[in-house]
């Protein structure tokens, strides 16, 4: 037997030894557990070392097995446990005629909504509904919990209706599912602990300071970035809702104004004191297409208020007196971005997205400065160009990851309106460190 040589053996090279299918091999390795001949672990079986066959032997005789031990420890663990008040009400009869408490958990006699029609170990469980359930008959007639190891295999049952509900799904298929019709991830924080465990035997791990130092070495940003970016929350919603937020700057600045015609001349200046704050927001809901390609509708809002503060220039009969304004434009823009990434397979990614909208301003588009001669008194006011109070928006781009933490970029952006027309190109080349 290939057990014998007391090496762990993998299911998947009793299969290639025998020429039978995984599923018989993981039935045989139960049977050969059960015989005492060697023990199943994870992914294959390992040699019998000392098997406790307590679990196998009857309810009524598992009972007397360390029954004192047994009330020990619950007393100890007793004190440990919140009480909620919840219960379990199970058949005494039926417990102590069970042979075994595998027995009792494939074949469960209680009051619940859903009773077992089948059950095949390692492979399905089947549920009916419970016509006399004392809190009302289920919706659902049939209930089938199937055992499909590959998620590759869930994934395709889940797209043929095969199966409804699907589990243990990994990060990176977020957006394959999102782009199945009527088919969502669905999900939230859950109580998974991650660990890292090293090798003590081995004498360059045996030291706790090197331990400590590969721990800390873990980019736990990066470790995010590159299971989650650009991937739809787990919650099922896809929505995506930024932080609202606020710019503020300083405007001062200093001027100075050459005046030259026939008849008069003149240099003034000034010291001009000022500030603008923006507030900003916005929310989105992403879908994807397939794993490299999702669209996102989104809706913003912003308000731009630029504050201009009194001067008075220094200079002769041109020097000016600017009174002090305020200006708030605030906006609206909804919008399409896509994002899409060209070649998975190759060692430098490279990623192309755009992005198309609609932006519409609101108040007083022109602004407005209230100036006066010193010497004269007379007042006249100086405007700006007039926004576009509906703009078209929109940008391209490519972006390409040359290596780990160094990234190129080059982009488009450009705002047309009815009087005027903005239009900018970019390129980027970025490093972290």
């Amino acid at each position: 037997m290939m057990i014998d040589s007391g090496e762990i053996v993998s299911v998947g090279a009793f299969a290639n030894r025998f020429g039978v299918s995984h599923e018989t091999n993981r039935r045989d390795i139960r049977n050969l557990e059960e015989a005492g001949r060697l023990r199943r672990i994870h992914g294959g079986a390992a040699p019998a070392l000392h098997l406790d066959r307590t679990a196998y032997r009857p309810v009524t005789e598992r009972l007397t097995v360390d029954a004192e031990a047994k009330v020990a420890a619950a007393r100890a663990a007793l004190a440990l446990f919140q009480l909620d008040g919840g219960a379990q009400i199970i058949s005494k009869r039926a417990f102590q005629a069970a042979p075994s408490f595998a027995a009792r958990e494939i074949a469960p006699v209680g009051t619940g909504p859903f009773k077992v029609k089948d059950f095949a170990y390692d492979r399905r469980f089947v549920f009916a509904a419970h016509d006399g359930y004392w809190g009302g008959r289920p919706t659902i007639d049939e209930l089938e919990f199937r055992i499909v190891p590959e998620l590759a295999s869930r994934l395709n049952q889940l797209a043929t209706d095969e199966a409804q509900v699907i589990t243990e799904v990994s990060p990176d298929q977020f957006l394959t599912i999102a782009a199945m019709t009527g088919r969502e991830v669905a999900g939230g924080a859950i109580q998974n602990l991650h660990g890292i465990n090293y090798n003590a035997f081995d004498p360059a791990l045996a030291g706790p300071r090197v331990c400590r130092a590969l721990f800390c070495a873990i980019d736990r940003q990066a470790n995010a970035q590159g299971l989650l970016a650009a991937l739809p929350p787990p919650d099922g919603t896809r929505r995506r809702l930024s932080p609202i937020g606020a710019l503020a700057a300083d405007d001062t600045a200093q001027l100075r104004r050459v005046v030259a015609f026939p008849g008069l001349s003149d240099n003034a200046t000034a010291r001009l004191g000022g500030h603008s704050v923006q507030g900003f927001g916005e929310a989105g809901y992403r879908i994807g297409l397939s794993e490299a390609v999702a669209l996102e509708p989104f809706a913003g809002g912003a308000v731009v208020s630029v504050t201009r503060e009194r001067f008075e220039e220094r200079g002769g009969a041109a020097a000016l007196t600017g009174f002090g304004y305020d200006h708030a434009v605030p906006s609206a823009t909804m919008g399409l971005r896509m994002q899409a990434q060209l070649d998975r397979d190759v060692p430098a990614p490279a990623f192309v997205h755009g992005m198309v909208a609609y932006r519409r301003s609101f108040g007083d588009l022109v602004s407005s400065v209230p100036l006066a001669f010193r010497g004269t008194g007379a007042r006249f006011a100086s405007r700006g160009l007039p926004l576009d109070r509906d703009t078209l928006v929109s940008e391209v781009g490519l972006g390409l990851m040359l290596a780990p933490g160094l990234s190129a970029g080059l982009s488009y952006t450009g705002q047309i309106g009815a009087r005027a027309q903005d239009h900018a190109a970019k390129g980027t080349l970025v490093y972290k460190f």
